[in-house]
């Protein structure tokens, strides 16, 4: 019996660990919601209308599929990924209802970051550098269809400039589809030009500024 082709041993293989990460994902995520929902609000003075989710690498991963997912997303006010995309199967818009709840979203990434590579925007995915065999959704497609689920003209047209100051940073870049408008736009791409896969003490401090920003009225 002739052994199987290459190519579905490789897809064979794929299919098995996007299973295995569903049958992870799915309790986990169940467990955040339950911790958010219920947990939280019974031992602490938490305020649930303004939960926020901040993330570096898997766990800017995990940011975005809190708020991809519909069980997560309506929970929380809103998400920052630190140098954390969502894998190539996962280009997907918020999990709230467009017309209903906002939930903005910053994205911070390293421009010669190899193990998250952000992209350029010229493909939707792309392949890690470092041999690990990993694709990730393209930080420009991800950020365009955020910026879409919040109704903002993102039309054919690259992303704009936007001025958004970082504590010692001159030489981020940020860029959104969205009208800023006073404050921060809902879908912020954020790029450090020299940086690669690293934690830094400003991208909590970019997030927390976001987050500040669109922080959810009282009342």
């Amino acid at each position: 019996m002739a052994a199987p082709p290459a190519a579905v041993l490789v897809s064979s293989i794929l299919l098995l660990l996007l299973l295995l990460l569903v049958v992870i994902l799915l309790p986990l995520l169940d467990f955040i919601v339950d911790l958010i929902r219920d947990a939280l609000p019974a031992y602490l003075c938490v305020d649930t209308r303004r939960i926020y989710v901040f993330g570096y690498s898997n766990g800017g991963m995990m940011a975005w599929t809190l708020g991809q997912d519909p069980r997560s997303a309506p929970l929380l006010a809103g998400i920052a990924s630190a140098q954390g995309l969502p894998l190539w199967d996962y280009l997907l818009g918020k999990g709230t209802d467009t017309d209903r709840k906002k939930l903005p979203a910053i994205g911070i990434y390293g421009g010669r970051d190899e193990s998250v590579p952000p992209g350029d925007g010229s493909r939707k995915f792309n392949e890690v550098l470092d041999d690990d065999g990993y694709y990730y959704v393209d930080a420009f497609h991800q950020h365009r269809l955020w910026a879409a689920d919040h109704s903002c003209p993102v039309g054919s047209s690259p992303p704009a400039r936007y001025t958004y100051d970082i504590r010692g940073r001159r030489e981020i870049i940020c860029r959104t589809h969205c009208d800023g408008g006073a404050g921060p736009p809902e879908s912020l791409d954020c790029r450090a030009p020299y940086d690669g896969h690293g934690k830094e003490a400003w991208h909590l401090d970019a997030a927390l500024k976001f987050f500040t920003a669109h922080a959810v009225a009282d009342g």
